[in-house]
C-alpha cells in the first residue's frame, strides 16, 4: 500500500478544519457533530478519523490556528521603524482584518472558542497565549512611543497595552454579533482618543 505523503495528510486535515469551521459557525460547537463535518467535507466517517482523533481534536486545532493567525498579524504590523506608525498600523490592521468577509465564519467560531475556554484548560491556555501575544507586542510599541509622545508620559505601557488588547478582543465579539459593523472605524476612534487632546477639558 503506497505511503500517504505528509503534504497530503496536511491538506486533508486543513480541508476538514475548514468544513468544521463552517459547521460550527452555522450550528455552534456543541450542536455540530462529526457526521455534520463529514458531510460538509465530503468524506466518510470512517475516513475522517485518519486525520483527526475526535471533535475535541478539531476544536483544539482551530484554537491553535486562531493563535497562529494573530501571531502572523502581529509580526506583520509591528515591523515598523517609527513607533507611532507602528502602533497605528497595528491597530488599523487588527481592526481592519475583522472586516474581511472571508474571515466571518472563523470570527464567529473564535468567539465560541473564547466561551469554551472557560470550561477547558487546554483552550484556556491557548486563549491566554493569544491575549499575551497581543499585549506583549503592543506593550513594546507603547514603550517605544512613550519616549516621544508627551500624552503617554506617566502611563504604564502594560496597562495601555492591556486596554488596546481588550478593545481588539471586544471588537471581534461585536463584529461576530453585528456583521455590518465597520470595525476599521474603531481604529480611527482610538487614534483620536490616544492623542489625549480629545479627553482634555476645554479651558
Amino acid at each position: 500500500m503506497p505511503k500517504v505523503s505528509d503534504e497530503h495528510v496536511a491538506e486533508r486535515r486543513e480541508h476538514i478544519l475548514r468544513a468544521a469551521t463552517t459547521c460550527f459557525a452555522r450550528s455552534g460547537i456543541h450542536r455540530a457533530t462529526v457526521d455534520d463535518i463529514c458531510a460538509e467535507a465530503g468524506i466518510s466517517k470512517g475516513a475522517i478519523y485518519g486525520y483527526i482523533k475526535s471533535k475535541d481534536d478539531v476544536v483544539a486545532a482551530l484554537q491553535v490556528e486562531a493563535v497562529q493567525a494573530d501571531a502572523a498579524l502581529v509580526r506583520r504590523t509591528t515591523r515598523q521603524t517609527d513607533s507611532a506608525r507602528g502602533l497605528e498600523e497595528t491597530l488599523r490592521a487588527a481592526f481592519g482584518a475583522l472586516n474581511d468577509p472571508a474571515a466571518t465564519e472563523g470570527l464567529r467560531v473564535e468567539v465560541m472558542l473564547a466561551t469554551e475556554s472557560l470550561l477547558s484548560q487546554r483552550l484556556a491556555d491557548a486563549q491566554t497565549l493569544d491575549l499575551e501575544l497581543w499585549t506583549d507586542a503592543l506593550e513594546l510599541v507603547v514603550k517605544d512611543l512613550r519616549r516621544t509622545a508627551s500624552h503617554l508620559a506617566g502611563q504604564d505601557p502594560r496597562s495601555v497595552a492591556l486596554a488596546l488588547t481588550a478593545a481588539i478582543q471586544g471588537a471581534a465579539k461585536m463584529k461576530a454579533a453585528m456583521p455590518e459593523l465597520d470595525t476599521a472605524s474603531i481604529a480611527g476612534a482610538l487614534a483620536w482618543l490616544r492623542t489625549a487632546r480629545a479627553l482634555t477639558p476645554a479651558s
